[in-house]
């Protein structure tokens, strides 16, 4: 391959600008050894998987107090999530997807007591 003068008149500007920039970032490297500033932020893990964009999730947490269960019952229209009794402290959760409406209903009912029962509405 033979170099043309239009080549080398293109190629020597460029090995030069590279031989400058090496020497900048050579010397920028040396003296920055002793004034280096670094600053790690570490987020914890989110432990939920990914939400796809529609997905609800439901959280109880009973904080009734020690040695008072919870118990609960959790339905929507076409899911339900049956009887759970919930320790001190301890959480129950789902996720579900909203229809394309957006008029997804969950129930929950909190039974208390031997004779009254209550219910709320978790998500409209």
């Amino acid at each position: 391959m033979m170099i043309t003068n239009r080549t080398l008149s293109l190629l020597i500007p460029f090995v030069l600008v590279m031989l400058l920039l090496s020497s900048i970032i050579a010397e920028t490297c040396e003296g920055s050894s002793t004034s280096t500033y670094s600053t790690t932020i570490v987020l914890p893990p989110d432990p939920r998987p990914p939400r796809r964009k529609g997905t609800s999730s439901v959280k109880i947490t009973n904080s009734l107090g020690p040695n008072i269960d919870l118990t609960l019952h959790c339905k929507s229209k076409d899911d339900d999530l049956g009887d759970h009794v919930l320790p001190y402290n301890a959480s129950f959760g789902f996720d579900f997807n909203r229809n394309i409406w957006g008029t997804t209903l969950f129930f929950c009912g909190f039974p208390w007591g031997a004779s009254s029962t209550g219910s709320m509405s978790t998500l409209r």
